[in-house]
């Protein structure tokens, strides 16, 4: 689970993520994986409008919180997210693969 900067809560469970908004109290499902996934992982870039996440099968998925739509989908890690880490925007991602990768979701 992550906090973001606009007060929405973002929380991984199974293969959903949620999103609790603390000002209205309402809760979105924003992203159900497949049947073979899971959500290792979530966090907020510092603005608060993007979601990564963290997928058992070594991919990182970046979701527009406000549009409810994934924007990016990368893949480079052989096993599952255990973490990500925003500044700016760049993404860094440990994977169990022993590998940390940043990334300018800028760039194609």
């Amino acid at each position: 689970m992550d906090w973001s900067a606009e007060n929405a809560l973002g929380v991984a469970l199974d293969r959903s993520v949620y999103i609790w908004n603390a000002n209205t109290e309402s809760v979105t499902e924003l992203v159900r994986l497949g049947d073979r996934d899971m959500v290792t992982s979530v966090a907020w870039s510092q603005q608060g409008k993007h979601l990564s996440v963290g997928t058992l099968d070594g991919t990182v998925q970046i979701w527009d919180v406000n549009k409810q739509k994934m924007v990016r989908s990368m893949k480079g890690h052989t096993h599952r997210v255990g973490a990500c880490a925003w500044s700016n925007s760049l993404v860094a991602s440990g994977s169990r693969d022993k590998s940390i990768l940043i990334r300018d979701v800028r760039c194609p």
